[in-house]
C-alpha cells in the first residue's frame, strides 16, 4: 500500500451502548387523534409517528439495528408483530405513559 494511500485510510471507532427495552403495548404506539361524528361514533387512533423501535426475531434474537414508527411502516405487519410480542420499545417511555 502506498504512503497516499495509508493517509486515506479511514479508522472506525466502535461504541459499545446498552438500552433497556421492553414489550411494547398497544398504548405505546397510538395516540388519540380524535372523535368519529354521530351519536355511535367512537374514537381514531393514529400511530405514533418518529418512535424508534427494536424488533425480535423468530429465534428470539433482538435484532442489531432500531426502526423508526413512520407513514410508510406496514400497520398489518406491524400490528402483527405487536401481538407476538416481537416489539420493543425503550423502557423509558414506560414513565411518559403514565404521566
Amino acid at each position: 500500500m502506498s504512503k497516499k494511500n495509508k493517509d486515506k485510510k479511514k479508522t472506525t471507532s466502535k461504541l459499545q451502548i446498552k438500552l433497556k427495552l421492553r414489550v411494547a403495548t398497544m398504548d405505546d404506539v397510538l395516540y388519540l387523534k380524535g372523535y368519529k361524528p354521530g351519536k355511535n361514533g367512537g374514537k381514531i387512533k393514529g400511530l405514533k409517528l418518529g418512535m424508534p423501535y427494536w424488533m425480535i426475531k423468530s429465534d428470539g434474537e433482538i435484532e442489531n439495528k432500531n426502526y423508526i414508527l413512520n407513514e410508510t411502516t406496514n400497520k398489518v405487519e406491524f400490528k402483527d408483530y405487536l401481538y407476538r410480542k416481537q416489539i420493543l420499545i425503550p423502557a423509558e417511555n414506560e414513565n411518559r405513559r403514565k404521566a
